[in-house]
């Protein structure tokens, strides 16, 4: 996966002031699918990506839910963590 691109793309609404939860889980949610699309496994013969446009609002309301349950926090959260499950459901439903 190309993850500098993937970090670019994250960090264009990252720490600007009055960015919205949607915002930011929608950024992030299309960063994660844009890599995953521009990457090609081949040492396992890959894998075809099929529709995958109904699964990114499952990914995007995952990353609301999270920020909004971390928004209300004051301890350090582990976000990585929080999304694996998110993740996860990505990967089970779009890929074949």
């Amino acid at each position: 996966m190309s993850w500098k691109i993937f970090h670019t793309e994250c960090m264009a609404l990252t720490g600007m002031p009055h960015i919205s939860t949607l915002q930011f889980a929608q950024r992030m949610a299309m960063a994660y699918h844009n890599c995953v699309l521009r990457h090609f496994e081949s040492m396992t013969g890959g894998g075809v990506v099929i529709s995958t446009t109904p699964f990114v609002p499952m990914l995007v309301a995952g990353f609301i839910y999270i920020s909004a349950q971390n928004a209300t926090q004051h301890s350090q959260v582990n976000w990585l963590s929080q999304i694996g499950k998110y993740i996860k459901n990505y990967w089970i439903f779009c890929f074949i």
